[in-house]
């Protein structure tokens, strides 16, 4: 069944208006007539049944929305603090985060840093990385989206990292442990909250590294080898999500029901 975006603060039982770009998506690339039935779902843990009202003279596309299903959010939530790689390697990460079920990204610049964001914070930017997470939330079937923080320096994010159980940064040093002795068994349990840092081509500088050591960031290692920033933010994610499934510590989310793929029909 096809899945639609609509933001926690608009989504309600009743009439719900569609934004352009959702009415667009529905009405002229699926060709989602009147009657048809969708899911909606905020990205936040609520998703419902929703049937097609009407397909108004300027595009929008109004639901009738049923009942809805609020989810808590899992636990442990994993967060990701990524340095920003250039060209469009970032979309692939908050793409592939959404799909892991990471529960918040923090885009990072580190001093090593390419990427330059344009005057004002890069706004458009920032939109359209967000529009990245929605289509990967429809994709994948999760309920609840990352949550995704404005671009910040390294040294400024370290001033006052998030608050987690457990916060590893990725390094070549030699001190640096694999992710499953990180996580062992501790007597309260799996940690709640895990932070991973990942750095830019070239690593963090020692200053930014000795910063994050300060605050608690046990170096991470991720094999023998130099990877890329974003496979190294992938293996990191997917890492930490598998062991913390294989112990039991994340419990499966309810899942939509299974339905047509979401393509064009034909006329």
């Amino acid at each position: 069944m096809h899945r639609v975006y609509v933001p926690r603060e608009e989504l309600r039982s009743g009439s719900v208006r569609l934004d352009p770009s959702e009415s667009r998506h529905l009405a002229r690339v699926l060709r989602v007539g009147r009657g048809a039935a969708v899911t909606v779902f905020d990205g936040a843990g609520a998703q419902a049944p929703a049937t097609v009202a009407a397909v108004e003279r300027d595009g929008a596309v109004v639901l009738d929305v049923g009942g809805l299903c609020r989810m808590p959010e899992p636990v442990p939530r994993i967060a990701l603090a990524q340095a920003l790689p250039r060209g469009p390697r970032f979309e692939l990460i908050l793409e592939k985060a959404t799909e892991l079920g990471v529960a918040r990204v923090i885009p990072l610049l580190s001093e090593r840093c390419v990427v330059r964001l344009p005057a004002g914070g890069g706004m458009a930017k920032r939109r359209h990385w967000q529009q990245i997470l929605v289509n990967a939330g429809k994709q994948s079937g999760t309920l609840f989206l990352p949550r995704l923080d404005p671009v910040r320096p390294v040294l400024e994010f370290l001033a006052e990292p998030p608050t987690a159980e457990c916060r590893l940064v990725a390094a070549l040093s030699p001190d640096s442990r694999p992710l499953w002795e990180l996580l062992a068994p501790a007597p309260a349990g799996p940690p709640a909250d895990i932070l991973i840092m990942v750095g830019p081509e070239g690593d963090f500088t020692p200053v930014e590294l000795g910063a994050a050591r300060a605050r608690g960031f046990r170096p991470l290692s991720l094999g023998p080898q130099v990877l890329r920033s974003e496979t190294a933010a992938l293996c990191a994610v997917a890492t930490a999500a598998y062991e913390l499934a294989r112990r039991g510590a994340a419990a499966p989310l309810p899942r939509p029901a299974p339905g047509p793929s979401d393509q064009p029909t034909r006329a």
